[in-house]
């Protein structure tokens, strides 16, 4: 077995690589034990089950066995939630595979042999969920059909009782439409099983933000439109079953709160669902590649959804029109506002000139760091090096580097910026280095974004539409282009190009 040391807050991990490392959150889980015994019987490869105890010991649990780990937090009347659950349990897992699992499920023979040989690097997993007899633990055959696709449940439908939210609702139609595909695209999950490469974990998908969502609500949206929207995918293995139990009146929650706690739980609950219209709806997360936008018109038409949804929900007040606008800047200026409204606070100017747009990106975006890159290559630019100098000296995260754009790019962290703005030579072959040399320091959803797109009307230069277009075909991006102005300042009246990067 190969092993891969990585840190964990104070504590060293060593990865197993080809491990699985199951997690599950508990509760008071009634069926515990026998969730377990059934993973650790129907693995043929190597598994670890994490199980953490929230507030309350499973006393019934035997965990003796030395692929079983054990975590317990929080207490009786303060039990820190799911998320914060699942989350320490993948931070002590040694797994190169992280599989999150209800504490009520039995699942199909071979179940890891198959998820890890049909999952990509950037794929969330869900297998295809039949409904479990916890007391005979065998499939209910009630003459319902196994849950394979899920969609979002329109959030302004009057009938729903459960406020608006984006709630994930079962797809019958397209389960019957699409059956005989074994591995799909599925819009979003139920939450109670999902698999996934811990690289992927690690990079997008975890940790969960409990702080925002609260301890509940809303897991399986934050986690498949995390996928979607940075890039990723995901889908349904119909390969792979496992039986959930639909607790119900039966059996309850069992969770032992009070009634302090089932109040806090509900206002939780209920948080989440708001911060999860807003983050989504306005497109608020810093690492996506796609709108929200994207991801309905992937999947159109949903169930229920109108028309005009958008429409609706901006009357409805989910969509901030604010947001809507600042998403179309029709400059150089409002470029900066923009980079600010997605949080961004790490970037490069690559040609300062004199510092103008440095001055504006600073001004512009709070608590940012910037880097700017220019040569200053002659006598005359040498002036302009020393009222540059002057400019930024008022800015303390700004930082000069006076040297050619790819060299300074060498010192730069692959993937470390949320952005670069690059304005320095309008020749192809210069544009093209700076292209080339930048886009790869910008993060997965950050922008590479630059100035005058256009041609030069003496010269007939079209060094800069040439470079940025060839790169934008040759990776299959979407340009954007802001507007010709009437600016007083003639530098800000030429065109801005930028992209999102996948």
């Amino acid at each position: 077995m190969e092993s891969k040391t990585f840190i964990i807050g104070l504590r060293i991990i060593k990865m197993t690589k080809g491990l699985l490392s199951v997690i599950i959150p508990d509760r008071n889980e009634q069926f515990l034990q026998k969730t377990v015994d059934d993973l650790l019987s129907k693995a043929e490869g190597l598994i670890e089950v994490v199980v953490v105890m929230d507030g309350a010991w499973n006393k019934d649990f035997n965990w003796e066995k030395e692929n079983i780990v054990v975590i317990h937090h929080g207490t009786i009347q303060n039990s820190l939630g799911m998320r914060a659950s699942i989350n320490a349990g993948v931070s002590v897992s040694k797994g190169e595979y992280i599989m999150v699992l209800d504490g009520h499920c039995a699942i199909s023979q071979g179940y890891d042999k198959v998820l890890k040989e049909d999952c990509e690097d950037n794929w969330v997993v869900i297998p295809r969920r039949g409904r479990l007899d916890p007391e005979k633990w065998e499939a209910i055959e009630d003459g319902r059909t196994d849950i394979d696709y899920m969609f979002i449940d329109y959030p302004l439908r009057k009938e729903s009782s459960r406020g608006m939210g984006l709630h994930g609702i079962e797809d019958r139609q397209r389960g019957i439409d699409r059956k005989d595909i074994l591995i799909d695209d599925v819009l979003t999950g139920q939450g109670s099983c999902y698999f996934l490469t811990r690289k992927y974990w690690d990079k997008i998908i975890g940790p969960l933000d409990d702080e925002n969502y609260g301890h509940f609500a809303q897991e399986a949206q934050e986690v498949t439109f995390r996928a979607w929207l940075s890039g990723g995918r995901v889908v349904v293995n119909k390969k792979v079953k496992y039986l959930h139990l639909h607790k119900g009146s039966k059996y309850g929650k069992n969770y032992g709160f009070s009634n302090d706690q089932y109040k806090k739980h509900g206002e939780s609950v209920q948080k989440g669902r708001a911060f999860c219209n807003d983050f989504w709806l306005n497109n608020r997360w810093d690492k996506r590649i796609h709108d929200f936008e994207w991801l309905i018109e992937k999947f159109w038409p949903l169930p229920g959804w109108p028309d005009d949804w958008r429409e609706q929900f901006k009357k409805a007040g989910l969509i901030d029109n604010n947001n809507e606008n600042m998403k179309n800047p029709k400059d150089r200026i409002e470029l900066a506002k923009y980079f600010a409204s997605l949080g961004f606070t790490t970037g490069v100017e690559v040609g300062v000139y004199e510092g103008y747009y440095s001055k504006v990106l600073l001004d512009n975006i709070p608590e940012l760091t910037l880097l700017c890159v220019d040569n200053w290559e002659d006598s005359r630019h040498q002036k302009l090096y020393t009222t540059a100098k002057k400019v930024l000296y008022a800015y303390g995260k700004a930082t000069i580097a006076y040297k050619d754009s790819v060299e300074a790019s060498k010192e730069v962290k692959d993937e470390s910026l949320d952005f670069v703005f690059i304005d320095a030579a309008h020749d192809y072959d210069n544009v093209k280095k700076d292209i080339d040399a930048w886009a790869k320091k910008v993060r997965v959803g950050g922008i590479v974004s630059g100035h005058d797109y256009y041609e030069f009307p003496n010269t007939h230069n079209r060094g800069v539409i040439n470079a940025v277009d060839e790169y934008v075909k040759n990776n299959n991006l979407e340009l954007h282009l802001t507007e010709w102005t009437k600016d007083e300042n003639k530098d800000n009246r030429p065109p801005c190009w930028w992209f999102v990067k996948k």
